[in-house]
């Protein structure tokens, strides 16, 4: 196995924790919000420090060498140890040190493969990377559940600690070894400025969208589950198969054309299902149609994201992309808590994802053919 080949497994590798670390906010929701005593609008606060650090961790990942993605698995790794420990006086604080230490790891992992693939290649390897993020983030719930079965909330975040570590003393040997080949820009065309045209800004936007939905519907969907059902078991095979959902669709863009996505009917018939799934959330929440909700939600929002950085990362100098991407993601899981507990439903909670959804499709039908 070359140094090159090597280096791209141990990078995936981490990526794929960070989609585990992801997922597992919203798995453990239920018990996180029972081990502190919260309600749903502290829980949505949490998960909008986590998600904040996450776009602030995109600020540290400048650069080429996916060197961040080693400072960022050890922050990830000692928030999970304070969280393991039951601090409860700076807990958003701890939540945040977490979100930023992911935030971190995926944008620097992110930039890296960007850099590395060849030019026409992005869109394949974008798809491919997050595709093992889904990956990491299907089998969070599956892995939460069973392991809460025996051991605490706390004592499950002691043992994801020890994993990031690990991940992160892999990558750190990773480095120091033989450099190989330097990275080089592969781009041909000169990059733009992110911030002059309103048409990339399209794009910040179409991230922001779609990555909140997914950070929102994936964080509070166990929680919704449980309580519209009354079953722990509908609750998480909801959540686990809105990953695969995203799993799938991300696995059939890599491997029957990842550009497929870039045309406008597909990207319609992926934020259609989000479309339907949305609506059966909101009016049909039974133990028979939650999996299938979640199932939709997650094969729709699927390939958007990585569509966006695709587009993005050959060609425009700017992490603008990352930025908006976290601020989704953080203001909308906290905007449904606070709308679930000032009225008192956390069905009306999701109110907030539908007005994203709105706002997504909106900008879509705007999106232009020239950026793609």
């Amino acid at each position: 196995m070359t140094t090159a080949r090597l280096r791209q497994i141990v990078f995936a590798t981490s990526f794929g924790f960070t989609g585990v670390g992801t997922a597992l906010l919203g798995a453990t929701l239920p018990a996180t919000l029972h081990e502190w005593h919260l309600s749903d609008s502290s829980g949505g606060t949490l998960l909008f420090c986590a998600w904040a650090g996450s776009t602030t961790g995109a600020l540290f990942a400048r650069g080429t060498t996916g060197i961040a993605a080693l400072p960022g698995l050890l922050l990830a790794a000692a928030g999970l140890v304070l969280l393991g420990r039951g601090v409860t006086t700076y807990l958003p604080a701890v939540f945040l040190l977490y979100g930023l230490g992911l935030g971190m790891t995926m944008t620097a992992i992110s930039i890296r493969r960007a850099h590395e693939v060849p030019a026409g290649r992005t869109d394949v390897e974008m798809n491919r990377l997050n595709l093992v993020w889904a990956l990491g983030a299907c089998v969070a719930p599956w892995l939460a559940v069973r392991s809460l079965r025996v051991l605490s909330v706390l004592w499950l975040f002691r043992a994801f600690s020890l994993v990031l570590t690990a991940a992160a003393l892999t990558v750190l040997a990773v480095l120091a070894g033989p450099k190989g080949e330097a990275i080089t820009e592969r781009f041909s065309a000169p990059k733009e400025d992110i911030l002059r045209s309103w048409a990339p800004l399209r794009l910040c936007l179409f991230a922001a969208a779609s990555v909140g939905l997914e950070s929102a519907i994936g964080s509070w969907l166990t929680t919704y589950a449980e309580r519209s059902t009354l079953a722990l078991g509908t609750a998480v095979s909801a959540n686990s198969i809105f990953w695969a959902g995203l799993l799938l669709s991300r696995a059939l863009h890599s491997a029957y054309g990842a550009r497929v996505i870039h045309t406008r009917v597909a990207r319609a018939g992926h934020i259609l299902a989000v479309g339907v799934a949305m609506l059966l959330l909101l009016f049909y929440p039974s133990r028979l149609v939650l999996p299938l909700a979640g199932l939709l939600c997650g094969f729709g929002l699927g390939p958007l994201y990585p569509f966006v950085l695709s587009v993005a990362l050959p060609r425009y100098r700017s992490v603008a992309v990352f930025l908006a991407a976290g601020f989704g993601a953080s203001l909308l899981p906290w905007a449904t808590g606070a709308l679930s507990s000032a009225c008192g439903s956390l069905r009306l909670g999701l109110l907030a994802p539908a007005a994203c959804f709105i706002a997504l499709a909106a900008v879509a039908v705007r999106m232009r053919t020239e950026l793609v």
